[in-house]
């Protein structure tokens, strides 16, 4: 569109040139006359010769309102052109884009489909699992904790402020025969009273648990000979081994010696016979 108005401006203004070269023939040909010819012509002749000059000037001035109105109808249609080119190439992206909008929209489909059918095997798998559930025997999920053993309110006299009370409860826990008593009475060799440690001691040798040996081990250097008898006659009875340990000797250095005598014995059987 734009090269043709082009075209038919190149015409119009080619159709000025043709016109105001043949008004200027016509105006020399009127000046010729004029000049050749006498007075009495003469004021005819200006009068044409200015309505000729009249009417080129009004011919020029319409050929260039004509010519500025084309440029202009040309320059819209250009504009006009242009736009719907844009347009045109805009419709064509939104063409484009539509399309991509398309294909992700059946990926998106399928994509829906296959997590459809996931869940509907999820769903299938859910009720096989309920099923078997229903099936299966009810089971407790808690197991009850176990019974406390009878000794265990005993082990609250062996804090009594009363020595005769605790001389009570370590006799009755070491009658009952259960290994697990040994570690309530170990603290109790250590006790303030003389009979509750001599109590203790045979307790222990009683229970003939290895895990008391140590402690007994220790308990040959109470300051009580009473109690030294006690702890040896355990270890006696629970080891077999004498090492001469004389509880009553009065010769401290003595009985320093039979001490470590037991405890390097023990370091060494220790591994093997302790439990």
């Amino acid at each position: 569109m734009w090269w043709w108005a082009k075209g038919e401006i190149d015409r119009v203004r080619e159709g000025e040139l043709t016109l105001q070269s043949q008004l200027q023939s016509d105006v020399s040909v009127l000046r010729s006359q004029m000049e050749s010819s006498g007075a009495i012509h003469r004021e005819w002749l200006e009068g044409a010769l200015a309505d000729v000059d009249r009417k080129l000037t009004e011919q020029r001035d319409a050929l260039q309102k004509g010519l500025g109105a084309s440029e202009q109808n040309s320059k819209a249609a250009a504009a006009r052109v242009q736009e719907f080119e844009s347009k045109l190439d805009a419709m064509k992206e939104s063409v484009g884009t539509i399309g991509r909008h398309d294909n992700e929209l059946v990926m998106l489909q399928q994509r829906l489909s296959t997590a459809q059918a996931s869940v509907a095997d999820l769903g299938n798998r859910l009720l096989e699992v309920e099923r078997s559930a229903r099936s299966a025997p009810v089971q407790s999920a808690v197991e009850p904790p176990p019974a406390s053993p009878a000794w265990q309110g005993l082990l609250k006299d062996l804090a009594s402020p009363d020595a005769g009370a605790r001389w009570q409860a370590v006799v009755s826990l070491g009658d009952t025969r259960d290994p697990a008593v040994v570690a309530y009475l170990l603290p109790m060799l250590r006790d303030a009273d003389l009979f509750v440690k001599m109590a203790t001691a045979r307790k222990l040798g009683e229970l003939g648990s290895m895990g008391a040996v140590g402690a007994l081990i220790d308990t040959l250097e109470d300051p009580e000979s009473g109690v030294r008898s006690a702890a040896l006659g355990a270890l006696q009875d629970l080891t077999k081994k004498d090492f001469g340990f004389d509880p009553a000797s009065t010769d401290e250095n003595e009985r320093a010696k039979r001490v470590k005598a037991w405890r390097d014995w023990w370091a060494k059987e220790q591994p093997k016979l302790a439990p």
